[in-house]
């Protein structure tokens, strides 16, 4: 018995050493094979998108700059990988410091301001074109007519942002019947009362002489004597019909005196906040069967030529959030400046009118001399004919020589 307790003693002695080796033998096995299981990792771990800036720089100041800020911010939220970056200067310095900075090899991406710029900072090769495709994307925000206010031999240079241009206002209380051409305004008018401003802008805004060009696309010449003379006759007959007041003084209009008014669509708001509901706008009247478009003054966007390939891609979606319905509506609501586009203005009436004259308009001429010398010639010469009553043909010769000796 003692013999059989100490064999069976012995056999479990030696089980357990086997199991016991065969358990070490197997935790070095997997030590070796965890050794031999670790490869590195030949794949980087992707990195996150990174973000492309954008720098903008521009004159606006107050109320303009706080919501160009709001812009910004609502721009990010949906293109969060783009950093927009606006840069406020002096508006009086702006062109001044752009084309520093810009002939250093610095400055920003893009630059808002005025249209008159385009002519002088592309004679100058600091722009760059955005190119026909890329006027294509904008224009389900732009009219045609507005996408073109700043091409140079058909190519974009710039792409309109705000814009004033002259309005036709009425005082509700005293115009029943809305005239629809020209000839019904002047009669209506007679009755009424209308206030004229006596500058070029508005006088062509309301009656350029129909089948007449003034001045050459780039506007740095009036086209002929006849086609000057026939614009200045046209303006006295208007300035000689009853009811017809030529003044830069809106009082009459504001007082109830008068009710209509041409005045630049950027004085909306004051004159909304004098005549509250009694202020209505109305498109411009056509003469039939002619239709002649309006001229307007357009702030825009240009690319610098500095910008890098990357920033240029990316101003595209910037801008055509800037150009949108909303952003638009949002500019006009907190500026009171005209936008581009006019298709969420909560005012049907309003939304309307300034939709049908941005569908018929014509870009200030972007020569460097037209706002400088070519605008106020011909204001002097409607004020001339207008409030002087001097002779439209000697006017306008006087005016021709005139422009053409500065020449």
């Amino acid at each position: 018995m003692y013999r059989l307790k100490l064999r069976l003693l012995l056999a479990i002695l030696i089980g357990l050493t086997v199991i016991l080796t065969a358990c070490a033998g197997n935790n070095k096995d997997d030590k070796d094979d965890q050794t031999d299981s670790v490869v590195p990792d030949t794949e980087a771990t992707p990195l996150p998108p990174t973000s492309q800036s954008l720098i903008v720089w521009h004159g606006y100041s107050g109320i303009e700059q706080e919501t160009l800020e709001q812009i910004r911010l609502q721009f990010e939220v949906d293109h969060p990988l783009i950093d927009v970056q606006f840069v406020a200067f002096d508006s009086n310095t702006l062109l001044d410091e752009f084309i520093a900075a810009t002939n250093a090899g610095s400055g920003p991406d893009l630059l808002l301001g005025p249209a008159a710029w385009v002519g002088v900072l592309s004679q100058q090769g600091l722009l760059w074109s955005f190119g026909q495709d890329f006027i294509d994307e904008v224009s389900s925000n732009l009219t045609r007519p507005i996408a073109e206010t700043t091409m140079i031999d058909g190519a974009p240079f710039g792409a309109a942002f705000t814009l004033d241009m002259v309005a036709l206002y009425y005082n509700r209380t005293l115009v029943k019947n809305l005239p629809k051409e020209y000839t019904d305004l002047v009669a209506q008018a007679a009755i009424v009362g209308m206030v004229v401003p006596p500058t070029f802008s508005a006088t062509s805004g309301l009656y350029l002489s129909p089948g007449e060009s003034l001045m050459d696309s780039q506007g740095n010449n009036l086209i002929t004597l006849p086609a000057l003379e026939k614009y200045l006759t046209d303006v006295q007959a208007l300035a000689a019909s009853p009811g017809i007041t030529f003044s830069m003084d809106q009082a009459s209009f504001l007082q109830g005196g008068a009710g209509f008014l041409l005045a630049p669509s950027t004085d909306y708001r004051r004159l909304k906040t004098a005549l509250g509901d009694n202020l209505g706008v109305l498109r411009l009247p056509r003469i039939v069967p002619e239709e002649w478009r309006t001229l307007v003054q357009v702030d825009c966007v240009m690319l610098s030529l500095n910008t890098t390939a990357e920033a240029a891609e990316t101003a595209r979606p910037f801008i055509v959030f800037l150009t949108r319905s909303s952003t638009q509506r949002d500019w006009f609501n907190q500026t009171g400046l005209t936008p581009v586009n006019p298709a969420e203005l909560e005012e049907d009436e309003l939304r309307e009118a300034w939709s049908s004259v941005l569908e018929r308009v014509v870009g200030a001429p972007l020569a460097a001399s037209f706002d400088a010398v070519v605008a106020p010639a011909l204001d002097r010469a409607v004020q001339a004919v207008a409030l002087e009553g001097q002779p439209p043909v000697t006017v306008a010769q006087n005016t021709l020589n005139a422009l053409q000796s500065i020449e």
